[in-house]
């Protein structure tokens, strides 16, 4: 019989382990409230079927920041919402993080601890970082999703909120309705019948015939994706007349035209439409920031003023469908330092081969030739080649690479190493430098490092610092711009274009900020009132800690004989250091001797150890003479110590009198004689 239920218990697992979901956004409020626009707020909802969700298993990324989820179960059709700050929704107590959604659209989603990175992992509701699919700014109305089977990353899945707010949900004016749905889910509803027969009448007036339509719509096939323009070179620090002379170079990698006029340049925060231009196949066309940014002209290249110039210490480029801000292709997707280019020589930045991804930074190098025919404003040429192709990779079937950024006959792929030597030892102080070794088994292969830091130096889950960094044996600057105080460790990432991943920690830590905080840790109970256990079998020991932010720790429980706290038995340990006086432990006093015990706690978090002794002491009689045995490290012993000792006497006195009557047996064993 133990072999069926086995198998009953190893179904049910697996089948419990399948039925969890991953939550989903269905709601965000990127552009606040008509009272402030600081009223944001992000939905999730756990769709299930299936268990619940424990939400502290995953992470919200938005704009290149991780923010860990409570420690709450999100029940399948539960819903959970995220506020910027308290006061978004007035007449709703919920979890406050403070994000900040940029009204130009940013990277958003949701992913298991650990899995930021890892796209097929997460909920995406704007995955390329671009305008956000849906949503008004004025008048406001919040962007809320289809339906929850509705994938996250396709502009058709969200809608602008058109309805009635729930009663009460008002703004931080505590007057004004919100304008979505917050702790609602309330899916649009589905379009309108386009009036499809369901049956369809033969032709000889008999009974109808099913029409056979399935209860799902049917998907008509589009045939393949329609082409996308290429970014294969960018200018983001002017030329050496101007720091204004900046371009950005498009080509038609395809063997069709390309309307321009169907794609938006998605620069930093900001949606540039393209000119109405159709690219010729293996054409090329130049946006510049001012038509005498280069020598070109129309067609070779058109004026697109960019919002305010190319950053010249990064941000996000990328040119994307209109209709769908996920089909793009990238220049700098984070929007982090340039992966390339070089302000100092004004060196441009172009791309080795167009088949290469061009969110991998090894995709890009700086430009080495001889100056360009196109001159800048100031009548020098560009060290860069506007207008033209200047890969290295040669387009050959034997190179390997073909349109799916895929290689052929690339063999088994081998997991990258990556190992930090730096920080070593502990650090204070901005810049810190990170240096580290990437390398890969496959030389062909294309690898971008990213870099973490967390409190516990394991686990590879952290906050990201910075990522899209070439391989090599390298070394980043890390300015702790916006990193709390605390004492941190650093990882480092590498990633391969098949999919191999290897971590690796650095041998020392940073401190940040004010790292002179300490911990405490106070005990409660006992505290010299009440505390007889005289007939118990359990006594509840109650503690308070406080750690500083962004530390973490863990107590254990003792109890001794003296109030040194350094030397006593263990209760319990790993029990959470909890700012709350309900903390507590059940301790069992059954196999604790008799005795006058000091109970302490020590409190062990991330930058040392704190102890803390009781007020007051337990007492453990004697359960045989009804009295209690009180340990005495020094001085006189106390008449019940004399009184046992007198009784031991009188024992041993009678044991000797008996001792005539006894005889020794041979084998040197005591027996009683008859």
């Amino acid at each position: 019989m133990r072999a069926p239920r086995l198998f009953v218990l190893v179904l049910t697992v697996l089948a419990a382990a399948s039925a969890e979901a991953l939550p989903i956004v269905t709601e965000v409020c990127w552009m606040g409230s008509e009272a402030s626009a600081s009223d944001e707020w992000i939905e999730l909802y756990n769709p299930g079927p299936g268990d619940e969700a424990d939400l502290s298993a995953y992470v919200l990324f938005e704009g290149g920041n991780e923010y860990p989820l409570p420690a709450q179960a999100l029940p399948a059709g539960g819903v959970f919402v995220i506020e910027k700050r308290a006061e978004a929704i007035s007449d709703q107590d919920n979890t406050v993080i403070s994000f900040t959604l940029n009204n130009g659209g940013e990277e958003l989603r949701v992913c298991p601890v650990g899995q930021t990175a890892n796209l097929a992992a997460c909920d995406v509701p704007n995955p390329a970082g671009g305008a956000w699919f849906a949503g008004v700014a004025s008048p406001r109305a919040c962007m809320v999703r289809v339906s929850a089977e509705a994938p996250a990353d396709q502009a058709t899945s969200w809608v602008d909120y058109d309805g009635t707010p729930p009663p009460g949900a008002l703004d931080s004016s505590g007057v004004t309705a919100v304008p979505g749905t917050p702790g609602v889910v309330a899916f649009p509803p589905p379009p309108p019948d386009a009036g499809l027969p369901d049956v369809v009448p033969p032709p000889d007036g008999g009974e109808p015939l099913d029409a056979g339509l399935p209860d799902v719509p049917l998907v008509v096939d589009a045939g393949p994706p329609s082409p996308t323009p290429t970014i294969t070179e960018v200018c983001w620090m002017g030329s050496s007349s101007s720091a204004n002379d900046e371009y950005v170079e498009l080509y038609n990698h395809t063997t069709e035209p390309i309307a321009l006029d169907q794609f938006v340049l998605i620069e930093g925060s900001t949606q540039h439409p393209l000119p109405p231009v159709v690219l010729a196949p293996d054409a090329f066309l130049v946006l510049e920031r001012s038509d005498t940014a280069t020598s070109l002209a129309s067609p070779e290249a058109e004026v697109l003023a960019f919002s305010s110039g190319l950053r010249n210490d990064g941000e996000i480029l990328s040119v994307c469908r209109a209709t769908d801000l996920a089909d793009c292709d990238h220049a700098n997707a984070a929007g982090d330092a340039w992966p390339a280019g070089d302000n100092g020589d004004k060196l441009t930045m172009v791309r080795i081969h167009p088949d290469l991804p061009g969110e991998f930074v090894t995709s890009w190098r700086d430009f080495s030739g001889q100056p360009s025919a196109v001159t800048d404003s100031g009548g020098v040429g560009f060290l860069g080649s506007p207008g033209e192709g200047n890969f290295e990779i040669p387009q050959l079937p034997d190179a390997g690479v073909f349109d799916a950024f895929m290689f052929v006959d690339a063999g088994p792929n081998d997991a990258p190493t990556i190992a930090l030597s730096a920080p070593a030892g502990t650090q204070s102080g901005a810049p810190v430098e990170i240096a580290y070794v990437a390398a890969d088994p496959n030389p062909s292969d294309f690898l971008e490092v990213s870099l973490f830091y967390d409190l516990d130096g394991e686990g590879n889950d952290g906050v990201l610092i910075a990522r899209g960094l070439p391989p090599g044996d390298k070394s980043y600057s890390w300015d702790l711009d916006g990193v709390p105080p605390g004492r941190f460790h650093v990882f480092g990432k590498v990633t391969d274009h098949r999919g191999g991943v290897a971590f690796g920690y650095a041998p020392g830590t940073v401190d940040v900020g004010d790292t002179g905080d300490v911990a405490t840790i106070l005990l409660i109970e006992p505290d010299g009132v009440n505390d007889d256990v005289t007939g118990l079998d359990f006594f509840t020991i109650r503690w308070e800690a406080a750690l500083p932010p962004l530390t973490s720790g863990v107590v254990s429980l003792y109890y001794d004989v003296d109030d040194d706290g350094a030397d006593g038995v263990a209760i319990a340990t790993g029990l959470p250091a909890t700012a709350d006086d309900d903390a507590a432990y059940s301790w069992d006093l059954r196999s604790v001797d008799p005795g006058t015990y000091n109970v302490y706690a020590v409190l062990d978090w991330t930058r040392g150890q704190e102890v803390a002794v009781s007020p007051g002491v337990i007492q453990i009689p004697d359960e045989n003479c009804g009295c209690q045995a009180v340990p005495q490290k020094n001085g006189t012993a106390p008449a019940s110590l004399l009184l046992f000792w007198a009784t031991v006497a009188m024992v041993l006195g009678v044991l000797f009198a008996r001792r005539r009557s006894l005889h020794r047996r041979p084998a040197g064993r005591w027996w009683a004689a008859r």
